[in-house]
């Protein structure tokens, strides 16, 4: 029967609809990136004329909606025209991480169906270890591109495109830009990233138009990392890692000034970007935090180099107290959450409760936080789901409508990736270990396969890793497993000392004494292994996969 009632425009929620609001309302807002030539200063009106331009290019090259187009790039405003350029006119961003090897990168290019690249001309040199698959017809190098490149790579024809200058695209005004392409269903790709292959090749995960959407909206919320057309937004996470956290859809969605890092983190360089850029909210993994907090402790970088910089959000894996606190005392928020590729990628933000509990509230702020708005998690066991009582673990599972449904084109059958309750739900499984609060803070107890199982008793490895991290000899630890003849694994520690601790550097007796003062005998590592610094992967995270066959075939 036919309702009675009148309806609503059904607008389909697509990125359309930031893009546009973004040029129309924004266009003196501004756009600061790094490259080899320094800072570069555009805004919205010349990274937009960019994008229109490239997207004209790659219609002119026969790319047509639906195809799926690959970026291989740092954090730069031509990365950010692909941002706009490629769902802009119907096409699916691809965004390659330029650290995996040159096999896993083609196989991806293959798996995803990409008929073009645009890569960072800085980056050639790598790309040119890449094969090509047969799919891929074209690869657009962008920015200042050497002038011996060659005609053609593999199968593909090599074209140029490069960002005009500010000059050329000013300000002044302009006929108003005609709309982008409005997706015809909401429910069509606009990307597709992939996961970090832990076995196997990476997993896809493809984000719609909607998802997108109702992510950076949700973002943008008070309680989530409450981003405004006020801020000038820095993300440290890399554009070519599950969307920069889709921050900068965030930030054209608000409105807000974009600096773009380029290639270069190390705290001498990031630190002085964040002054002259201006920086008010930013975003990465807690290895570059931990970083810069201990450059400026150790005097490299100059304190008031982070005056401007409000908050930061620290994801990707579990922040120490130790970091939350040293960036509290810089003048800064830490804002701790937890995502992953598959939940595009945000889950998780830990904002404070409503009470005037301190205790509570510190340690709200130090949990991975409670669902975004639309979201549902629960704690499950083999046996059923856990209560909610911030003491019994299990594994975190999320659903909701920016969460993964399932795998593009996967490998092999990923159905055990996924639960299905009675009420019809979907729900993904994180791998992740956590305690649920009475308000619904989660706590990451650890990721399963990095628990130490020992005498048949747990050992959480992120616990023993922020007792460490806390000592003032130690600027960053690891905790793995090792397989043991009598107990079946023990914890081994990969320790980076800090600069300059009083008293010398630290020795592993000393981190072994004191461990002791606040954890069980067993659950103290039994090996401290010195390192310059923790083996990391791609994207910053510690690389436990590599350290394990490193440390665990040793014995």
């Amino acid at each position: 029967m036919r309702s009675v009632y009148s309806v609503m425009q059904t607008e389909p929620l697509g990125l359309h609809l930031v893009l546009d609001r973004a040029e129309a309302l924004f266009a003196d807002r501004a756009v600061l990136d790094r490259g080899p030539g320094g800072v570069r200063r555009t805004d919205y009106a010349g990274v937009f004329a960019g994008a229109r331009a490239l997207a004209a290019l790659l219609a002119d090259l026969g790319l047509r909606p639906g195809d799926s187009v690959a970026t291989f790039s740092w954090n730069t405003a031509e990365h950010l025209c692909a941002y706009i350029a490629l769902p802009g006119s119907g096409l699916v961003m691809h965004t390659v991480n330029i650290r995996m090897g040159a096999e896993e990168t083609a196989y991806t290019l293959a798996h995803a169906g990409d008929r073009a690249v645009l890569v960072d001309a800085s980056l050639w040199e790598v790309w040119a270890k890449v094969a090509p698959p047969d799919t891929l017809e074209h690869v657009v190098v962008t920015g200042e591109a050497p002038a011996d490149l060659p005609a053609a790579h593999g199968g593909a024809r090599v074209h140029r495109f490069a960002l005009g200058t500010p000059a050329d695209t000013g300000t002044a005004p302009a006929p108003a830009p005609r709309p982008w392409r409005r997706p015809a269903d909401e429910h069509e790709p606009a990307a597709i990233c992939y996961t970090s292959g832990t076995t196997g090749h990476p997993k896809a995960v493809v984000y719609s138009h909607r998802s997108v959407y109702l992510h950076a909206l949700t973002l943008c919320g008070a309680d989530a990392f409450a981003v405004s057309h006020h801020d000038t937004v820095l993300p440290v996470v890399p554009m070519f890692h599950a969307n920069a956290w889709n921050l900068p859809y965030a930030a054209l969605l608000a409105g807000a000034g974009l600096a773009l890092p380029g290639r270069h983190l190390d705290p001498e360089r990031l630190g002085p970007f964040i002054s002259a850029s201006g920086a008010t909210f930013s975003a990465g993994v807690p290895t570059v935090w931990s970083a810069l907090a201990e450059a400026v402790r150790a005097g490299r970088v100059p304190a008031d180099a982070l005056a401007p910089l409000e908050r930061v959000v620290i994801g990707g894996s579990a922040a120490p107290p130790a970091l939350l606190d040293a960036l509290a005392k810089l003048g800064v928020a830490p804002v701790h959450a937890w995502g992953m590729t598959e939940c595009s990628p945000v889950g998780l933000v830990a904002t404070d409760p409503l009470t005037a509990d301190e205790d509570e509230r510190a340690a709200a702020r130090r949990s991975q936080g409670r669902p975004l708005p639309g979201l549902a998690v629960r704690s499950a066991a083999a046996d059923g789901e856990v209560p909610w009582d911030g003491a019994t673990p299990g594994e975190l599972e999320i659903s909701g409508p920016y969460v993964v449904d399932r795998y593009y084109r996967p490998e092999k059958d990923t159905e055990d990736s996924f639960t299905r309750t009675p009420d019809g739900r979907r729900w993904l499984r994180t791998g992740d270990m956590v305690v649920v609060g009475r308000r619904g803070y989660v706590t990451l107890v650890d990721r399963a396969k990095d628990m130490v199982k020992s005498g048949g008793e747990w050992i959480s490895s992120v616990d023993v890793e922020n007792r460490l991290t806390a000592h003032p000899g130690v600027r960053e630890s690891a905790v793995i497993a090792v397989p043991d003849p009598t107990w079946g694994e023990r914890p081994l520690a990969v320790v980076a000392r800090a600069e300059g601790a009083e008293g010398g550097p630290v020795a592993a007796e000393d981190l072994a004494a004191y461990l002791a003062e606040s954890l069980p005998r067993w659950q103290v590592p039994d090996r401290f292994v010195f390192v310059d610094e923790v083996p990391k992967t791609g994207v910053g995270k510690f690389d436990k996969k590599r350290m394990r066959a490193v440390y665990g075939a040793a014995g």
